[in-house]
């Protein structure tokens, strides 16, 4: 491939080897490089070399903007390998597990999980080679830049007056050209900066509220550039930069440039934000990428990888279908998985996972949808047929670029009155408008829910999906209880089985209690050791935890934790029917990303059971009076 000296050169070469499609499937791109000149209203794909050019933006620009909608796709096939080879590991298929995908009815994409592999491969090469924004606090507020912060102009006093929401605002504009290439240059590279701050921390939080819990929630899990970056976000970072660059544009339109020294300090203080790759290695991984067939379906795959989310959000619990040796993924109704549950009687009971399960309907807003409600994934009792009300919950899939209300509330609205005992959850991969729950009228605005930017690379965002999706559907069956330990010549019981430490997900633990349905109240909390914060029937939610329910007559009490800055205590305490807990029958169902382990209260202890504590570092540690069923 030949040297590629600007944007618009690289830009064009795409065009021309038709790797990418601007006018159709690549509108995320055009939407991705809008920040980079402007987000002017004539954006679009004959304007954008011509953009590129006035503006200065190079080649490295170009991939620094692209590199977001590259981790993502990266991201999502990562995830789905891993559910595909999961899958033809248990069904001993093995890299000859076939995957269909119907994007569209009656075009079928059939691909081996050897070739998923090795697409997989080659675009996890080529995110080696993209650059990275690596943030740090300290050098965040370096000095340099503080002398254009202190221009008087009319942005610096509008800015005064929005300073808690400038992040999330799209009417910030960017500075004017100076006329003065060198300053210029550091003024475009500066903007693209405080645009991908901004971009991230959008993508975390949808209002400065939200950023302190986050904040708050997430310090010690997140990435520390994140936290670092959120954390200056807090302190008005970005106001104070975008009111920095327009101060150097308009001293320097003033005839006050920067000296050479001043300049290059800037420079200088941009780069290191960046960890850059050379270009030219990033140009061929990436051309190989955007030529892949997949790339050119990742939109559609992405309702395939909220699959993989869906699976998570249920460890170890569904049973994926494979049929004639493939995973099908079709443009009809298709039984996708099956999951056990708990029935009423405290036996098991059959649940199906559906895509594309089509539900006769009337009084239909949405466009679209005439007779029909069909979301794209549904899970349904296995023996109720087409009744609508055997829905328990419904996932509706979306893809925007930008802030919508219309189209998604109306989904929500039509799916939630016509699947009347479902809860209806909308996932999007980009932004939804805040309030896209308002069209359902109550009271069936009590079982809709929306979770915008769920994707591979934002754990804080799909992590609440997760939970949600968990907490609408009915607990596993109850395990069996372990066998009585054999009896020695003394009639001595042997030692129970001591429970052994392990490392929970990033995202943390859930815990479900059971007990004997004939004992009325048992109850499951939580305690953050050096301060006064506790998960319990009295305060159901912590920015670390939460309760689901205060459950009685068997439960099940389900509390979701994660690590934190200290150690959480558990505890397990009869409050009324039995005189220990090793009498109320108590398990305690630990479930982590991984693996569901179960545990008991050792012999002897009584009314109040310490079951360990989850450390900092995501290690849950049992305690002495812990055991497991051997």
């Amino acid at each position: 491939m030949p040297t590629l000296a600007s944007a618009a050169d690289l830009w064009r070469t795409w065009a021309n080897l038709g790797v990418l499609r601007p006018r159709d499937y690549d509108t995320d791109v055009l939407e991705a490089l809008g920040p980079l000149v402007g987000a002017p209203a004539d954006l679009s794909a004959d304007t954008i070399p011509g953009l590129f050019d006035t503006h200065g933006i190079s080649a490295r620009d170009f991939i620094r903007a692209l590199t977001p909608l590259i981790t993502s796709f990266a991201g999502m096939l990562r995830d789905l390998l891993a559910l595909y080879a999961r899958v033809g590991a248990t069904h001993g298929t093995g890299d000859n597990l076939r995957i269909e995908y119907e994007f569209e009815d009656g075009h079928v994409v059939d691909d081996s999980l050897a070739s998923f592999r090795e697409a997989v491969t080659s675009v996890e090469q080529a995110t080696v080679t993209l650059p990275q924004l690596v943030f740090d606090g300290n050098r965040a507020w370096d000095p340099v830049w503080r002398p254009y912060g202190r221009v008087d102009h009319d942005l610096s006093r509008t800015l005064g007056e929005v300073v808690d929401q400038v992040v999330w605002l799209d009417t910030v504009p960017p500075p004017s050209p100076t006329g003065r290439p060198d300053v210029d240059d550091v003024v475009t590279r500066w903007w693209h900066l405080i645009g991908e701050c901004r971009r991230l921390i959008a993508e975390i939080a949808d209002d400065h509220g939200q950023m302190l819990a986050w904040l708050y929630a997430d310090n010690g899990v997140a990435p520390a550039a994140q936290v670092d970056l959120v954390r200056s976000a807090t302190d008005y970072w970005p106001a104070s930069q975008i009111e920095a660059v327009h101060g150097l544009a308009i001293m320097t339109s003033r005839g006050a440039a920067p000296s050479a020294t001043d300049l290059a300090a800037l420079d200088e203080w941009l780069a290191a934000f960046w960890q850059d790759r050379p270009t030219s290695a990033a140009v061929e991984a990436l051309t190989d990428v955007l030529s892949l067939p997949l790339w050119g379906r990742r939109h559609e795959l992405y309702s395939a990888w909220i699959l993989t989310q869906l699976d998570a959000a249920l460890p170890g619990r569904l049973t994926i279908e494979v049929v004639d040796g493939a995973i099908r993924f079709p443009f009809a109704p298709t039984r996708l998985a099956t999951l056990e549950v708990a029935g009423d009687d405290g036996g098991s009971r059959p649940v199906d996972l559906w895509s594309e399960f089509r539900s006769p309907a009337d009084d239909l807003a949405g466009s679209g949808r005439k007779h029909a409600v069909q979301p794209d994934y549904q899970f349904r009792v296995a023996d109720a047929g087409s009744d609508a009300r055997g829905a328990l919950l419904a996932v509706e899939v979306k893809q925007y670029l930008r802030s919508v209300l219309r189209n998604p509330g109306l989904a929500l609205r039509d799916y939630a009155l016509a699947l009347p005992s479902a809860q209806v959850v909308l996932v999007a991969h980009g932004p939804l408008s805040p309030r896209v729950t308002t069209l359902t009228p109550h009271p069936a605005a009590d079982r809709v829910a929306a979770f915008p930017h769920v994707r591979p690379t934002l754990p804080s965002r799909y992590a609440p999906f997760r939970t949600a999706v968990a907490s609408c559907l009915p607990a596993p069956p109850l395990p069996p209880p372990p066998p009585a330990p054999p009896q020695s010549q003394g009639s001595e019981t042997t030692a129970p089985v001591a429970a052994q430490p392990f490392v929970a997900a990033p995202e943390g633990l859930r815990l479900t209690l059971r007990w004997h349905p004939w004992v009325h109240d048992l109850d499951l909390s939580a305690h953050r050791s050096g301060i006064w914060e506790r998960v319990s029937y009295a305060s159901a939610v912590q920015p670390w935890g939460r309760l689901r329910a205060d459950a009685f007559d068997g439960g099940p009490e389900v509390l979701d934790v994660r690590p934190t800055g200290d150690a959480i205590r558990l505890t397990v305490r009869v409050y009324k029917g039995a005189d220990s807990v090793e009498e109320a029958g108590a398990v305690l169902e630990v479930t982590t990303a991984d693996a569901t382990v179960y545990l008991r209260p050792a012999r002897g202890v009584g009314r109040e059971w310490r079951v360990g504590e989850l450390a900092p570092d995501g290690t849950f540690l049992p305690s002495t009076a812990t055991v497991a069923p051997e």
